[in-house]
């Protein structure tokens, strides 16, 4: 399991037994736990995504009890997501993100960090872990992905431009805690005139310019990374593609 992966579902199952009752054993917890679980988290504000992480992360710790022997069945399995009205990702245009460039300047991590952010579409960790050997002439790999896949996505022109810049190195591309990299990308968002964006948008970015400009929902799946086809259509309302494709099924 990888040290990110551990930590969250660390976090979780502690929140989980904050809300329960600290002192209660495994073998006898049951399926309305999980309501008294969420209803904690609505009273300290966790967002819905929020709390189906921790809703999902909760069965999946459960499941692997099971499959270890600790326990002879999930007492959560079978429980349902809640339902919400999904935000529509945010995303920077062409501008914003040629902003955002003019106002990291000279700082030359922060300007190839943002470069694969919007040009790879990669997560935080998956950017995080990057060498100097995962990039090729044509070629990112991302070796270690939130499901345990490797992907190639390839170089774009402007990636290349920014890559042209530096020497290339060995071992870790970016040696930069989690925490500095979020709060730097806060202030040159603040300073570019763009607060509301996170650093996730980035990712979003990447992903609703590709649409924008035609490509395929399901290429958009591959380069992201997303495991299931449902998470990419999040990024639907924007291909035009799709819309025609999905007016064409009219039976008159």
């Amino acid at each position: 399991m990888a040290s990110s992966t551990y930590e969250t579902a660390h976090f979780i199952l502690n929140k989980f037994m904050e809300a329960i009752d600290k002192n209660r054993q495994v073998n006898t917890l049951k399926k309305r736990d999980m309501e008294v679980f969420v209803d904690y988290c609505r009273k300290i504000g966790n967002k819905p995504v929020t709390i189906n992480t921790g809703i999902r992360q909760m069965k999946a710790t459960f499941t692997k009890a099971v499959e270890w022997g600790y326990l002879k069945e999930n007492p959560f399995k079978g429980y349902s997501l809640i339902k919400y009205q999904k935000e529509i990702p945010r995303y920077l245009t062409t501008e914003q993100i040629e902003k955002i460039f003019e106002v990291i300047d000279g700082n030359k991590i922060y300007r190839l960090l943002f470069a694969f952010y919007v040009y790879k579409g990669a997560r935080r960790d998956e950017i995080k872990r990057l060498e100097w050997a995962d990039v090729t002439a044509d070629f990112v790999i991302i070796k270690k992905s939130k499901n345990y896949n490797f992907r190639k996505i390839p170089i774009s022109g402007k990636l290349r431009e920014v890559l042209a810049e530096y020497k290339k190195g060995v071992g870790k591309i970016f040696a930069i805690s989690s925490d500095q990299l979020s709060h730097q990308f806060k202030h040159y968002f603040r300073k570019a005139g763009f607060g509301n964006i996170r650093l996730h948008d980035l990712r979003h970015t990447f992903a609703s310019q590709l649409v924008m400009a035609g490509v395929e929902l399901r290429a958009v799946q591959e380069l992201l990374g997303h495991s299931d086809y449902a998470t990419t259509l999040i990024y639907a309302h924007l291909s035009k593609e799709h819309l025609k494709k999905a007016i064409e099924k009219l039976p008159y």
